[in-house]
């Protein structure tokens, strides 16, 4: 009988060392799930911010754009109307010029 009882121990023992090892195994698994999900949760939400930023400065990128563009845009204007003035006041003075070349040829 004495040999009897041991082995019902050591069979108990071993039962109940496979069920914590279970356990063990199945509190493990789940820890591992929750830090994968975890894991998995902060890659999405770093994804979603650096969408964000990344929008955000295209977003700045074509400001900066536009608003130089806007700058080159009024100097070309700028440059052209003085351009024009320059031409008018060189046309005026080259007309004045043949007007008063016609009017000495006239007098003659």
């Amino acid at each position: 009988m004495g040999n009897l009882d041991l082995v019902k121990q050591i069979t108990e023992i071993e039962t109940n060392m496979d069920q914590s090892l279970q356990a063990a195994t199945e509190a493990a698994q789940a820890k591992i799930k929750a830090a994968k999900q975890a894991a998995e949760s902060k890659l999405a939400k770093t994804r979603e911010e650096l969408r964000d930023k990344r929008q955000a400065f295209v977003e700045q990128l074509k400001l900066t754009g536009e608003e130089q563009l806007n700058k080159v845009r009024k100097q070309a204007q700028l440059d052209c109307r003085q351009q024009q003035e320059q031409a008018r006041k060189e046309f005026t003075t080259v007309l004045s010029k043949l007007y008063g070349r016609c009017l000495e040829h006239g007098d003659r």
